[in-house]
């Protein structure tokens, strides 16, 4: 899940399996709850279960998150060559014959654009200000 975007009809299957191991039906109902309300957080009361195409995209953002910083490892290597390399990764484009791998990474991008943000400063870390 952390190479590729797995498609939603797949994943959509897996978790009703698991909506249906977990809790069965009785005479072609569910006994409990919609699998929906046990992805919700322990801390509402319910069991937390991931909702797959999230995890899935959450997965593949943390690609993006490790190759901004570190451009001189070998995955960032080969994708800037092959790529962006005349860009950065936040504004590369998929192209016409990119990779399942790249296309990938590009669908979960939009993570990042969502909740990236500027910070204002004088350069310095935050622990060499406060002393």
């Amino acid at each position: 899940m952390s190479c590729f975007r797995i498609p939603k009809s797949i994943l959509d299957a897996v978790e009703k399996e698991c909506s249906n191991f977990w809790w069965g039906k009785v005479n072609g109902r569910k006994q409990l709850e919609t699998w929906k309300s046990l992805c919700k957080p322990k801390s509402l009361g319910r069991m937390g279960f991931r909702q797959l195409e999230s995890f899935n995209k959450a997965l593949l953002t943390k690609q993006i998150w490790e190759i901004i910083p570190n451009l001189e490892s070998l995955e960032a290597r080969f994708l800037k060559a092959r790529y962006f390399k005349h860009q950065d990764i936040m504004d590369a484009n998929i192209g016409n014959n990119s990779s399942f791998i790249w296309r990938s990474i590009i669908w979960s991008r939009q993570l990042i654009v969502k909740g990236i943000s500027w910070r204002v400063g004088n350069k310095k870390r935050d622990s060499d200000i406060l002393g």
